[in-house]
């Protein structure tokens, strides 16, 4: 199921948060904690470096 716009913006920002706590360094981890394949997180990974923050994962 693909989620909503809003849905898919809380994730981004929970992203973000695990990120900066350094909870999740890698799309494998992504994969899991979300419950997406590799391209999703990547996509996730890329939006957010669109929007300015800074990521040091790496694929």
């Amino acid at each position: 199921m693909k989620p909503d716009y809003i849905t898919y913006i809380e994730r981004l920002d929970y992203l973000k948060e695990q990120i900066e706590r350094g909870s999740i360094s890698s799309p494998k981890q992504i994969c899991k904690k979300f419950n997406c394949c590799d391209k999703t997180a990547r996509n996730m990974i890329n939006r957010l470096r669109q929007t300015g923050f800074e990521i040091n994962i790496v694929y």
